[in-house]
């Protein structure tokens, strides 16, 4: 369990990193049928407290059938181009919480570095979880 001078830190340092990433990384689908690019751009803007969305550096993101459709451009899944693929994953706020987060009612995409999520999509995880362990 993090001290309260220890998440107050890690918030700060969050703060300022995020302060001057002046890019991120993304894979962005630019043309339906070909592989999804590994693309450097511009972060999102960090969404206003009334907004209801949280910004979140992503972690770790799953790859499921529907994430695979939706790169491929299967027609009742995709959307517009460029397409960021990805409907979840486990990443940090930047008041340093362990968060699940789902983007499948928001349309957003997960393969970026720094996503911004509706708070109602997000669901912290206990301290201390290790995420880099799989279940057995």
């Amino acid at each position: 369990m993090k001290s309260a001078t220890q998440l107050s830190a890690f918030r700060l340092e969050n703060v300022a990193l995020n302060a001057i990433k002046s890019t991120m990384h993304t894979a962005q689908v630019t043309s339906w049928g070909q592989p999804p690019q590994y693309l450097e751009i511009d972060p999102p803007v960090p969404p206003a407290p009334e907004s209801g969305d949280i910004q979140i550096n992503v972690s770790a993101v799953g790859l499921h059938r529907v994430v695979r459709s939706r790169a491929a451009g299967i027609p009742y899944s995709s959307k517009a181009l460029p397409h960021t693929p990805g409907t979840d994953g486990v990443g940090h706020t930047l008041d340093g919480r362990t968060v699940y987060f789902t983007t499948l009612g928001s349309g957003g995409g997960t393969y970026s570095s720094i996503v911004n999520v509706p708070a109602v999509s997000v669901t912290p995880l206990p301290e201390g979880i290790d995420r880099s362990r799989q279940p057995r």
